[in-house]
């Protein structure tokens, strides 16, 4: 390992905010004079201390760059389903990301609510309106996981664990 001293920290210093300085600039800055100054860099970068020097770009100044955020609703949360929309939506039009929320509202229709909506449903004297507020759905809710004979509907059958 090589021995750095004062002079050598302030040459790195320097350089890691303007790695462009012209030597005479540098060697001014590190108070030194150009043939040592210019002799220490070339020692700190044969001993792989300085690897290479670099140009921070501005990539808003070459292009527009603008966030766009979209509320998409998939008709099925699978993650085959994600993966071919980000895909689609990725190669379609031009994004470079996607952010993501999984789910969105939790579900107000639970397994345990399911197996009540479904006893309660086959029952003729159910009212409808009743257990409705008493599960904390809508009828559209209950409506697209059980019929009004207490048999479960496609939403349902997915819902319950198999």
């Amino acid at each position: 390992m090589i021995k750095l001293d004062r002079i050598d920290y302030r040459i790195l210093e320097v350089l890691q905010e303007n790695a462009r300085l012209p030597i005479t600039r540098l060697a001014v800055l590190a108070n030194l004079s150009v043939s040592p100054c210019w002799q220490r860099v070339k020692r700190l970068e044969e001993c792989g201390i300085i690897r290479r020097y670099v140009a921070e770009i501005a990539i808003e100044k070459l292009q527009l760059v603008q966030t766009i955020l979209a509320q998409v609703v998939l008709t099925r949360h699978t993650r085959e389903a994600y993966r071919g929309f980000e895909a689609e939506a990725l190669s379609t039009c031009g994004a470079r990301r996607m952010l993501t929320r999984n789910g969105g509202r939790k579900p107000k229709m639970t397994p345990a609510k399911l197996r009540l909506a479904q006893a309660a449903m086959g029952k003729p004297e159910t009212k409808v309106g009743e257990l409705c507020a008493e599960l904390g759905v809508t009828r559209q809710t209950l409506y697209r996981h059980v019929d009004a004979k207490g048999t479960l509907r496609s939403d349902g059958l997915r819902l319950l664990p198999r």
